[in-house]
């Protein structure tokens, strides 16, 4: 650390270079992994863990820096995290299983889950702007999409491409 009587103008302004954060996630669970940002930037989705290893998906409120909603998950890691445009909905892929599933962000109630083989394991996953559609990109190359209200396979897209680490819908869907 530098002496006090040694700090001028420079080293506030130095400091705020290298410490642009806005505001860290602090709550009783640790986040160490993925998140998720609203499309408005109110609200965040992260994966967290507390000191016994329980996984869980946490729902933050930017302007308060609050966490709001805990998603308790059967489960040792998460993969990828999703939040729907209008951010009622947050969407994991848990580690071990290489399913998916989606949940309700306000009240943390589960509405999907998405079960695959473990050869095709979902790696991404992504919800269209309006949160009707969820894509999730598998272990070899496919990504499927499913209609959340009726939790139904609409499209398979097969690609030679290997593992979908990412997958993402263009802003008009």
């Amino acid at each position: 650390a530098c002496p006090f009587e040694m700090q001028h103008w420079e080293w506030g302004y130095l400091k705020r270079l290298c410490h642009l954060e806005l505001f860290s996630l602090e709550g009783e669970r640790n986040s160490t992994g993925p998140i998720a940002v609203s499309a408005d930037g109110n609200r965040i989705a992260s994966a967290a863990t507390d000191g016994d290893n329980v996984c869980g998906v946490s729902i933050w409120d930017v302007g308060t820096q609050k966490e709001q909603l805990h998603i308790e998950v059967d489960a040792l890691g998460l993969g990828a995290l999703a939040m729907s445009g209008d951010a009622r909905l947050v969407a994991a892929v848990l580690d071990q299983t290489g399913s998916a599933r989606v949940w309700d962000a306000t009240t943390g109630q589960e509405l999907m889950t998405i079960d695959r083989p473990q050869e095709e394991a979902c790696f991404s996953v992504a919800f269209n702007p309006d949160g009707s559609r969820l894509a999730v990109g598998g272990k070899t190359g496919t990504i499927a999409v499913y209609d959340v209200l009726s939790k139904k396979l609409v499209h398979t897209i097969r690609t030679k491409a290997g593992a979908i680490e990412a997958v993402l819908f263009s802003p008009d869907g």
